[in-house]
């Protein structure tokens, strides 16, 4: 295995590329013609992203549980079908119009079905040991949220909390 690293950050003509189909996308994305024309590189990141997470969380013996909105079923109708052939259990996902509490001051507008249960979620948790540094351990037996949507920054910082707090070696 080679893990070959060329550019600290994107190429000029990657930059240019992502941010045309970027702009495109935030003035035109509800549309499935502009969704098809995109490069696939760009349209199935977060796709291969939650695919890969579901492949790690399999590998190191991860419980995980995928919550998905209807945006994401639609703009990736076999993702659901992919994680459940995986092994995991998915949920919908949505969001409300007022925040509210999880375990002590962690908050969000999300919603989810059935087993995730707010009262005992660590809501964005992901956002304050990574952005934050609140390295918290979580209360047994509680929930924790780390967006697939981040995931690209936040992959080292994820097998970091497991290897922290979930008993990897």
């Amino acid at each position: 295995m080679v893990h070959d690293f060329d550019e600290p950050l994107f190429t000029r003509k990657t930059c240019l590329r992502r941010a045309f189909w970027l702009v495109i996308y935030a003035l035109l994305g509800w549309s499935r013609r502009i969704r098809g024309l995109m490069p696939r590189w760009l349209m199935y990141e977060k796709y291969s992203q939650a695919k890969a997470l579901a492949m790690m969380d399999k590998m190191l013996g991860v419980d995980a549980v995928f919550a998905l909105t209807e945006r994401v079923k639609d703009a990736f109708p076999n993702l659901q079908e992919d994680l459940e052939k995986m092994g995991f259990e998915v949920v919908d996902h949505w969001h409300l119009d007022e925040r509210r509490r999880g375990i002590n001051e962690w908050t969000s507008r999300g919603a989810w079905e059935g087993i995730v249960d707010p009262k005992r979620l660590y809501m964005n948790y992901d956002r304050h040991y990574v952005l934050k540094g609140l390295k918290i351990e979580p209360e047994a037996d509680s929930q924790v949220i780390w967006h697939v949507d981040h995931l690209s920054y936040n992959l080292y910082f994820y097998l970091e909390f497991l290897n922290k707090f979930g008993g990897l070696n």
